[in-house]
């Protein structure tokens, strides 16, 4: 059961991260700088490992 939750936790993070790139990519560099983006990227990557 433990297993499980980690597996699905660590696919709902490859998934978003998936997302999340795509979203980045698409959105014109003008409206997102890069700063504020790239700390978004690092904060949610901390949640994760904090979260896990």
């Amino acid at each position: 059961m433990g297993q499980l939750t980690v597996q699905v936790a660590v696919v709902v993070a490859i998934v978003t991260r998936v997302i999340t790139a795509h979203r980045v990519y698409r959105t014109p560099k003008s409206t997102m700088p890069p700063q504020t983006d790239l700390g978004g990227q690092l904060h949610q990557r901390n949640t994760l490992w904090v979260s896990r």
